[in-house]
């Protein structure tokens, strides 16, 4: 598959797989995205990312797309949405004229539509599907959203 299709005006699908994980242990599956992945990978930029991208800067994705392999290693929950290409770990960039705080994308995000976003130290776990979003909010600092 080619990596550096776009899935968005903003993203390639290199962007959504990297893993220095998956290098560091060999795991190829990692770069053999199945078609409903990428899907949901496109989704998830189109009408996730992008949508938040404009509001408040660019975003940068930590973590994306883990094959079950990668997952495992890092720790993932079993049921990550990660795996589907549902879920992204993802920060604010730094930007000339005006640096997006994580404080403030955690703000954004509780008014905003997602299944799940957890608030870590130096970045925000984020799953997002078309239908059915739980709409979850866990500050891991504190406990509380």
């Amino acid at each position: 598959m080619d990596l550096n299709v776009q899935l968005s005006d903003n993203f390639q699908l290199y962007t959504l797989v990297r893993s220095l994980t998956a290098h560091k242990h060999g795991i190829i599956e990692q770069y053999n995205v199945p078609f409903f992945v990428v899907n949901n990978l496109h989704n998830l930029c189109e009408y996730f990312l992008e949508p938040l991208q404009k509001k408040i800067g660019k975003i940068l994705v930590t973590s994306g797309y883990r094959h079950e392999k990668v997952n495992k290693l890092v720790g993932g929950s079993k049921n990550s949405l990660h795996m589907k290409g549902q879920a992204v770990d993802i920060t604010p960039a730094q930007w000339v004229g005006r640096p997006v705080l994580l404080d403030e994308l955690w703000h954004v995000l509780l008014a905003w539509n997602v299944d799940q976003a957890i608030r870590y130290d130096s970045f925000i776990h984020v799953s997002w599907k078309f239908h059915g979003n739980r709409q979850e909010y866990l500050d891991y600092r504190t406990g509380k959203p």
